[in-house]
Formats: C-alpha cells, structure tokens, sequence
C-alpha cells in the first residue's frame, strides 16, 4: 500500500471494477453457445436461454455492424512494432508506409473488443481467481 491507500504491489485489469452479475439487458447471459442448428436456422433462442449472438455467420434479421472511432492522444506514446527474438532491447517503434508513427488496428480492435465485452458481460474467460505468473 502507498500513502494514497492503493495497493501498488498487485496488477488490477480494467475491468475489475465492473461488477460481474450475470445479467445484461436484464436478461441472464448463458454460458452456453448456441447450437449450429440454431445458427444455421436463425432460431438463436430456441433452447438454449439468453443464448448471444454469433459473430462467425450472418443472419438475416439480426444486427451487424461496426464501430467508427478517433483516437487523440493527449501524452507522449510509443507503441512497440518489432523487437529481435533474441534482442531484449531496443523496441522498433510502429511506423507507417511514410514512416510516421502510427497506432496499429489490432491494438486498437484490443481495446474497444476488452471494453464492448466487458459492458456487454460476455467473455467471462478472462476471469479467472488465481494469480499466474508464469504463461506456458
């Protein structure tokens, strides 16, 4: 703990401080998927409650979509492109095809995607109780 009453010796996730109910749109979420008889047959909801969408196929009469944003930097930022295997150090920073700076799409896809499936309750994968400190 520091003097701000912070545990500055633990690593918190953005979303630890969404509260995990089970509950989105006042519907129960399902752990379940559903079945690819349902999918194929537009019929989501048909035995398998609180069933979600499916991303993998489109069905006529559900909706799609996409998400337009624009992203202002307010602080210096560096986002790392290429690094030796063998190399701890230095970091290549990204760059585009003109070589200025840029911010890659699959690190921005990696935060909308985090905060859309957090405030949608889905992806309950990423909660886990143990602490791991070494990825295999």
């Amino acid at each position: 703990m520091n003097g701000t009453g912070l545990n500055i010796d633990r690593f918190y996730l953005p979303y630890q401080f969404v509260p995990v109910t089970g509950i989105c749109n006042g519907r129960p979420v399902s752990v379940q998927s559903a079945a690819i008889e349902h999918i194929a047959a537009g019929t989501l909801d048909d035995g398998v409650p609180g069933a979600g969408a499916r991303h993998d196929l489109w069905i006529q009469g559900h909706r799609s979509g996409r998400i337009c944003c624009r992203l202002t930097t307010e602080t210096p930022t560096f986002i790392g492109a290429k690094r030796g295997e063998d190399e701890p150090t230095p970091v290549e920073p990204a760059t585009g095809p003109d070589g200025q700076p840029i911010i890659p799409g699959n690190s921005l896809r990696g935060v909308i995607g985090s905060i859309a499936e957090t405030l949608s309750q889905s992806a309950m994968r990423v909660l886990e109780p143990r602490t791991l400190s070494v990825r295999a």
